[in-house]
């Protein structure tokens, strides 16, 4: 015998809970899973001298390779074509690791030689500091060689 009888509506309220209350965990789960990745701040000189800032997203990591793939970013230059790369595009971190709150950075020599589509060195190195200071509140000094030169330090 089929029953024919159209179906409860407390029946039909209770289900419409059940697919609320699921959906609420599942995106509270999303939620409190996180985001894998991280924002940053980058900043570049423009042509006209002015500093202009940046905003991307990163991979999440530890703050030794955080630093280290920022740099790497930040040494690729700008997204933006009107603003200026802070050394040579040849340029590439040698060395770069964080030991008691201070990074150490070793640029290649391809820094030492700037063009009208880069900032100065002095520009450049100021920069780099800046950003990797704002960026990483954990960080209280920057040591900047470049081709195992010191070329800069700056503290907070």
């Amino acid at each position: 015998m089929i029953d024919n009888r159209a179906p409860r509506p407390w029946l039909i309220f209770w289900l419409l809970c059940a697919a609320l209350a699921a959906l609420f965990a599942v995106s509270t789960l999303c939620l409190l899973r996180g985001n894998d990745s991280v924002r940053r701040i980058f900043y570049f000189q423009g042509q006209d001298g002015a500093v202009y800032t940046e905003i991307r997203r990163l991979a999440h990591n530890d703050t030794a390779n955080a630093v280290e793939q920022y740099v790497s970013e930040l040494l690729l230059g700008a997204e933006n074509t009107r603003l200026k790369a802070l050394f040579n595009p040849a340029t590439r971190a040698r060395a770069c690791f964080v030991r008691d709150n201070v990074v150490y950075l070793n640029l290649s020599e391809h820094a030492l030689f700037p063009s009208e589509t880069t900032s100065s060195i002095k520009e450049g190195a100021e920069l780099l500091v800046r950003n990797v200071l704002r960026n990483f509140r954990a960080v209280e000094r920057v040591s900047l060689f470049i081709n195992g030169e010191k070329a800069y330090e700056k503290n907070e």
